[in-house]
């Protein structure tokens, strides 16, 4: 009897022991993993979010400078800049400047002319010293008396060498400021003119990302494309990135300028870190590096937790298993060998003893723990599950809002730039009578595409909320048909004379009426005929109207570029654009497919598509014929 108590005793304190150690290096295995990728999301987004803000101040500065030049070209004389009207060419572009000025809220903007073309001391410097909207113009000055050697003349040296130049933050003595400047040289029928440009400043910047810490000692650092340091909390600016390891740079040269984004693991001088990354569009780079053992510490703290937890259940799994040794004999074993199966993973076993005594209640809460686990276990594989749907659905979100935005900037920019450039050159001498009556026929044009968007806009919202309520009439299909045929005849491009449009009618229904709203049609019908028009190069488009059995509606034909039949649900959904060629940029912000789907679904039709790739695409529109439906 002893050698069996011994034995139970044994198994008892073994089984304890390893579950509890099990389930302790799993928990600490699960929390690294769960930890660190946390981390590196969470520096990846502070990577991502501090290079996104500092890129609007770049992309800023590139638009002001854009700004001027396009003022300056548009100003530019027949005759070329020379000494004769450098004066006028001052006159009329600092009218234009100080209005990009205001309205861009720039900092700085100037343009240095070339000194071999016009008298030395000309150029147009304003400086917003106040951040006010009141510009300083400084005084003029002769560009080659500065030290076109020093690094701080690169705005004008590296301009004129490679077209433009985004310099490396140097301290501009007059402002007492460290800046950043985009510069861009001016060439006129191959003659430079001179350097557009605009600053930041970028003093502060350096502060905010100097004092701003990851953790507890995590840091943020700004290379340029020679992989240079620009800001970092112990390397100055002449320092290269060859002075950390080896495996650290080439990780960097082969992804930091090739990736947008990404993170590596690395041991620097002896300290485990992290590093992430996000490329910026001027060609530089902005890191985000947290010591290992920083992300790990609440690990740490857990681990010493779960030694003494250890360290308990196996001090009272003894004094346990020599209490009960002296009674368990074989149902001791056979409630091991239970524990023995659930131990590697069998959750379905189930104790069936009928002693009467603690060794049926042991194996009834056995019974009842195993329950629990399976019960758990599924919960958790079921929030996984719900955890990676949303975590996809979140990404998906996020693609398609950035992809929104990004076209909906170019949606409003454009007509935009069209009706402010054609309206400054109306207010420019020079111009015949019939020159600008051309002008103000293109302004119009972009002033019917702007309303346009904001009517689909403000139309895919109504939508969106549900508060858009169709305005019914009774029509006779006959007579509707006809009226939509002669509202959308000729078709939109008449331009391209590779394309032609034809509608179909089909024969006379006279006694067929329905009730809808012809507006919102006519709406439906213009989004595929544009889309077609859209992604036709040529071939022709055909629009017929037909009455089958108990349907009525619309098939819009085209010979485009066609959609892959995976992406034929994807075309519905609001803000998403599918092009076959990445390289071409088609107008729309991906709403037109997703308004004609809800303006259907309004009337409880329905729309189908049927394309392939390099085939052409077929819409087809379908509503109901209701029973009673004689005039």
């Amino acid at each position: 009897m002893t050698k069996i108590q011994t034995k139970t005793t044994g198994l008892f304190i073994s089984i304890a022991v390893i579950a509890a150690v099990l389930v302790a290096s799993l928990a600490l295995l699960k929390s690294s993993h769960i930890l660190k990728d946390d981390a590196v999301e969470k520096m990846l987004y502070q990577a991502q979010y501090q290079a996104s803000t500092f890129e609007q101040e770049l992309a800023q500065l590139r638009s002001i400078t854009q700004s001027i030049e396009a003022s300056l070209l548009t100003i530019y004389p027949e005759e070329g800049i020379n000494e004769n009207n450098i004066n006028m060419v001052k006159k009329d572009l600092t009218k234009h400047m100080l209005m990009i000025g205001k309205k861009m809220e720039a900092l700085s903007m100037w343009v240095v002319f070339n000194p071999e073309l016009v008298p030395q001391d000309q150029n147009i410097d304003f400086y917003d010293k106040n951040r006010d909207g009141n510009f300083v113009k400084a005084d003029p000055y002769n560009i080659n008396n500065f030290d076109l050697e020093s690094h701080t003349m690169k705005w004008w040296t590296d301009a004129i060498t490679n077209g433009e130049v985004w310099t490396e933050p140097y301290y501009w003595e007059d402002w007492d400021m460290e800046l950043i400047s985009y510069s861009k040289a001016i060439y006129v029928d191959s003659v430079f003119i001179g350097c557009v440009g605009s600053d930041i400043d970028f003093t502060k910047k350096r502060a905010e990302w100097s004092g701003m810490s990851l953790y507890n000692s995590g840091y943020l650092v700004l290379i340029n494309q020679n992989f240079h340091f620009i800001l970092h909390p112990q390397y100055n600016n002449d320092d290269a990135i060859e002075t950390i390891p080896g495996n650290v740079y080439n990780y960097l040269n082969d992804n930091v300028f090739k990736n947008k984004s990404g993170h590596i693991n690395y041991d620097l001088f002896g300290v485990k870190k992290v590093m992430t990354f996000q490329n910026l569009t001027n060609g530089w780079a902005l890191l985000a590096v947290v010591p290992l053992k920083e992300i790990y510490e609440p690990i740490y703290d857990t681990g010493n937790t779960l030694l003494i937890i250890l360290v308990l259940v196996i001090l009272i799994s003894i004094g346990i298993a020599m209490f009960f040794s002296k009674t368990i004999t074989s149902p001791i074993e056979r409630l091991g060998k239970l524990f023995n199966e659930a131990k590697h993973g069998n959750l379905e076993v189930r104790c069936n003893l009928k002693t009467n005594d603690e060794i049926q209640k042991l194996g009834n809460q056995f019974n009842y723990f195993l329950q629990q686990m399976q019960t758990m276990i599924d919960q958790l594989k079921e929030k996984e599950i719900n955890l990676t749907k949303a975590k996809e659905k979140a990404i998906e979100s996020d693609k398609l809002k950035t992809a929104f935005l990004e076209n909906l900037s170019h949606e409003i920019r454009t007509p935009l730039t069209g009706i402010v450039g054609y309206a400054e050159l109306l207010n420019t001498d020079g111009f015949s009578k019939i020159e600008k009556a051309e002008f103000l026929s293109t302004i119009q044009q972009n002033n019917d595409n702007l309303l346009q968007f904001v009517e689909d806009v403000i139309t895919f919202s109504k939508l969106e909320r549900g508060i858009l309520h169709p305005k019914n009439n009774e029509y006779n299909l006959d007579q509707l048909f006809i009226k939509i045929h002669q509202n959308l005849t000729p078709p939109f491009d008449s331009k391209n004379e590779n394309i032609t449009f034809k509608t179909i009618l089909p024969p006379s229904q006279t006694n067929i009426c329905i009730n809808t709203d012809y507006d919102l049609v006519i709406k439906s019908l213009k989004i595929l005929l544009d889309n077609a028009y859209k992604f036709t190069i040529k071939g022709e488009i055909i629009m017929e109207c037909f009455i089958k059995s108990n349907k009525w509606g619309f098939e819009i034909k085209d010979t485009g570029i066609g959609i892959p039949k995976e992406f034929h649900k994807l075309i519905f959904k609001k803000f998403y654009k599918y092009s076959s060629d990445k390289t071409k940029i088609y107008r729309g912000v991906g709403m037109g497919l997703a308004i004609v789907a809800e303006i259907v679904k309004i009337f409880n039709g329905s729309i189908t598509v049927h394309s392939e790739k390099d085939k052409g695409s077929n819409f087809i529109i379908e509503f109901n014929i209701p029973a009673d439906s004689d005039c």
